[in-house]
């Protein structure tokens, strides 16, 4: 005989999520008001994460009632859709002409029970006409599979669910009378004023505990500005948080400020580490009266911890000043040092390119906030130290501001060298140098740092004729002036990286 095989079914494309509800389900309106005003049935279907759940509230008409919280399975469930003939219900005993009768009732042949009637028979009667439709029809039946069941929402709080369905005797009376917002009930609600325990004390249920299964880690972290401090007189140790004696900002000018700070407006606060960072920075100002930022860290001997960081952002208000705008722009000068006065100053000028920084932050700045590392984002402290210095072959990812002294590519460093001196100072842009120098250098400068950040290979060569432009061009301004510049023919893949990266590479075509 051949082999038997089971029937093949093909699967439906239709998606269907299923909820096991916890209660038997006799009216369809209420069984939907039970998931609460919200009626979240988009997150059922939207959800894919197994954290994802949806509330149940068994007693929906209170609203103290504490939601039951359902699990996000993962199911490999089919439904079917099992197809029978229509049962009438007529039956009259085999071979005789007797009026047909209808689940038991007897009636004439023309007569057939009303369709209300047979929606109001009990659960068990529904159960019973099924069975038997399913055993007169064994083999007069169709099956189709609707769809797969990838997704099912459970409720297996059953300590939950008990406590959300009962209510002792207090709880009862405070419902029926307070919560209703009726005031005469609400003067009806009293408490027992006797003292002592009564038999069948109700004792009041716990509140809800969560249903979270591990605790979230929040990454707390000691707070930087709040130190111990030991009571003199009593000896007891309490805290003090000191932020606001220490949350000075370094001074910001405009580039036409006349007069400069000569010292701190305010004295430094007894901290004896935030002390020593200043003592070191000072003597660092003995070496050079004007630092950038990343010039200045990494110069300082410390470990760049987080800690250390943030003191050190705490302490350059104590040691220096800042332009907003100009020739040194946002380079840390020495209170009591006006640079725009000498013309030995200039080696000190900075040079600013717009070169916008979006996933790449820079490591080493401490004003980043202290808490960076509760990011998932790992950010790597640099290990070479002279990341603010230009050299021609690499250049730091996240700079874009550089100091004329610390630019030591050979091409550059001798421009820079032997490039003339301004007879006044320009305070706008060009600081010492004239404006046809400054443009040299800034377009040289920014072809290179382009060629290094997309690997193209460039010789000082091709900078013949940058360099043939004289160094002073009356009435234009030195944002005004074309440089020729190499074209280092950026692909079209390349330009877009660079505009990923944020990094600007006009400067091609020239000034």
């Amino acid at each position: 005989e051949p082999e038997q095989f089971a029937p093949e079914f093909e699967l439906g494309t239709r998606e269907v999520f299923a909820v096991e509800h916890p209660a038997i389900i006799q009216n369809l309106d209420n069984g939907i008001k039970t998931f609460g005003r919200d009626q979240p049935f988009e997150r059922i279907i939207n959800c894919t994460e197994p954290e994802e759940c949806i509330p149940l509230y068994i007693r929906f008409r209170d609203p103290t009632c504490a939601p039951i919280l359902s699990q996000s399975t993962a199911t490999q469930n089919i439904v079917l859709k099992i197809t029978v003939p229509k049962r009438t219900g007529r039956r009259r005993k085999k071979g005789s002409r007797d009026p047909f009768t209808y689940d038991g009732a007897s009636t004439n042949a023309n007569h057939a029970p009303d369709s209300q009637d047979v929606h109001m028979q009990d659960r068990e009667a529904l159960d019973t006409n099924l069975w038997k439709k399913l055993r007169d029809n064994a083999d007069k039946y169709t099956c189709e599979v609707v769809g797969e069941i990838k997704h099912t929402h459970r409720f297996r709080g059953l300590a939950d669910f008990h406590q959300s369905t009962s209510h002792g005797p207090f709880f009862r009376k405070f419902l029926e009378k307070v919560l209703p917002g009726d005031v005469q009930k609400m003067r009806e609600f009293k408490f027992d004023p006797s003292r002592g325990w009564k038999p069948g004390e109700e004792i009041i249920q716990p509140p809800n505990m969560t249903p979270l299964p591990l605790p979230f880690n929040w990454h707390w972290q000691q707070n930087p500005h709040v130190n111990q401090v030991v009571d003199p007189v009593t000896g007891e140790t309490r805290l003090v948080n000191v932020s606001k004696l220490v949350r000075l900002q370094v001074e910001y000018l405009p580039h036409y400020m006349e007069n400069i700070p000569q010292k701190s407006p305010q004295e430094p606060p007894d901290d004896e580490e935030l002390l020593e960072i200043i003592a070191k920075l000072e003597e660092l100002y003995q070496e050079r009266p004007i630092w950038t930022r990343r010039a200045l860290i990494n110069r300082v001997n410390y470990t760049l911890t987080e800690a250390t960081l943030h003191l050190i952002r705490l302490a350059l208000p104590y040691v220096g000043y800042r332009f907003k705008d100009g020739p040194f722009r946002d380079a840390l000068i020495k209170f009591g040092l006006d640079p725009r006065k000498d013309p030995k100053y200039r080696m000190y000028q900075t040079i600013y390119f717009q070169l916008a920084e979006r996933d790449v932050k820079d490591p080493s700045a401490p004003w980043n906030g202290i808490r960076q590392s509760t990011k998932s984002k790992t950010i790597k402290k640099p290990n070479d130290k002279l990341s603010h210095f230009f050299n021609g072959r690499d250049v730091a990812i996240d700079g874009k501001i550089w100091q004329m002294c610390d630019v030591t590519d050979p091409l550059l460093a001798k421009l820079i060298k032997e490039a003339p001196i301004r007879e006044t100072f320009e305070p706008k842009n060009d600081g010492w140098f004239c404006n046809g120098t400054l443009a040299k250098i800034r377009a040289i400068m920014k072809v290179k740092i382009v060629a290094l950040h997309t690997e193209k290979e460039i010789k000082d060569e091709d900078f013949k004729k940058a360099l043939e432009m004289p160094d002073i061009i009356p009435e234009r301004q030195q944002k005004q002036i074309w440089i020729p510049v190499p074209d280092i023919r950026l692909t079209k893949e390349e330009m877009e990286k660079l505009r990923t990266d944020g990094k600007d590479f006009t400067v091609m075509s020239g000034m």
